[in-house]
């Protein structure tokens, strides 16, 4: 009996093989679009959690898809928010049982400054594809901020007002405008000014006339180092995002 069981056991062995197995991963930016080509896509790796080994990497690659379908349609339990042009990072991973695995998404790749990484995990079973639908979509937290200073180093004797601003959008690279679909009279939009770690200003900065640009002339209260950290925030979700610049400020 002992043979037999040990035969049947062989046989098992010999025939569990892996399996490939589909799986399609999308980033989409909290309160927008998908993460694709024109932000530089995300950077996806999947490993299995129990020994860390990794089944797949790549970036996603597309577009932010459908506006409408996206923002403006209700949504009814099942429905696919991707449309085909809609960024992915699509791979066929071999297992050979059930495989608890993790999936991290960091980027966007083109604003190394403003990545965000977000990881969770999910079962993969051999042969069940996770491909359907929007496969498995990933929320993406932020804004894209780049902070500006007009000059790094300022003279007092020459001027004690210098021009501060930031370009702004969503993680998805979508545009900010005054009443526009992601309207930036809704976001408190600002630079947070410190000498050490004491705050010494507040500046809200104004819409620039153009897409995602804002700025605000700040009048430098004295002599010093100065850190600026430029930030986007939404007060109906905490969305936020955050940039940081340096200035030194003689007499």
């Amino acid at each position: 009996m002992r043979l037999v069981a040990l035969a049947l056991g062989f046989l098992w062995a010999t025939t569990t093989v892996a399996e490939p197995t589909d799986i399609h991963v999308r980033v989409l930016a909290k309160d927008a679009k998908f993460i694709g080509t024109a932000m530089g896509g995300m950077k996806v790796t999947i490993r299995v959690v129990q020994t860390r080994a990794l089944l797949a990497e790549g970036v996603t690659r597309g577009g932010t898809g459908d506006t409408r379908r996206i923002m403006s349609k209700s949504h009814k339990r099942g429905a696919t928010l991707a449309t085909e042009d809609a960024a992915v990072f699509a791979a066929a991973v071999d297992i050979a049982q059930p495989t608890l695995v993790e999936v991290t998404v960091q980027g966007p790749l083109h604003y190394p400054h403003a990545s965000q990484r977000v990881s969770l995990t999910h079962w993969l079973v051999p042969g069940r594809h996770l491909s359907g639908g929007d496969g498995l979509t990933i929320t993406l937290p932020g804004f894209v901020v780049t902070g500006r200073v007009a000059a790094e180093h300022l003279s007092l004797a020459d001027a004690d007002t210098l021009e501060i601003g930031a370009t702004i959008t969503m993680m998805c690279g979508c545009p900010l405008t005054p009443g526009g679909m992601w309207d930036s009279n809704a976001y408190d939009i600002g630079a947070l000014i410190y000498t050490g770690d004491e705050l010494v200003d507040e500046v809200m900065l104004e819409y620039a006339g153009q897409p995602n640009q804002f700025r605000k002339a700040w009048k430098v209260p004295g002599a010093g180092e100065y850190h600026i950290a430029f930030f986007a925030h939404d007060p109906a979700n905490g969305n936020t995002g955050v940039d940081q610049a340096g200035l030194d400020v003689t007499e």
